[in-house]
């Protein structure tokens, strides 16, 4: 399968179905992806976190999305690490 075992962060935002987010984080586990609760982010009520520019205007979601990103750089980083150094 193409995604199995590979990188992987998540983000959902929703305005109500929080269930998804669940079932998509089960699917991601059945393939084995590699991601951490750092990759993982469920953004509550979205419309009124972003503007219509698209730009995120809640600190908080904003401080949230960048550290999902410095998890994702990290387990990136620490990925590829392993697989260099065992081959």
């Amino acid at each position: 399968m193409g995604f199995s075992k590979k990188t992987c962060g998540t983000y959902y935002c929703f305005i109500i179905g929080e269930k998804a987010h669940q079932s998509l984080l089960g699917t991601l586990l059945i393939i084995e992806a590699k991601m951490t609760i750092g990759t993982q982010l469920l953004i509550s009520f979205v419309k009124t976190k972003v503007n219509d520019d698209c730009k995120i205007t809640d600190k908080d979601t904003l401080n949230s999305v960048s550290k999902l990103i410095k998890s994702l750089k990290e387990i990136i980083y620490i990925f590829n690490y392993a697989n260099s150094a065992t081959t």
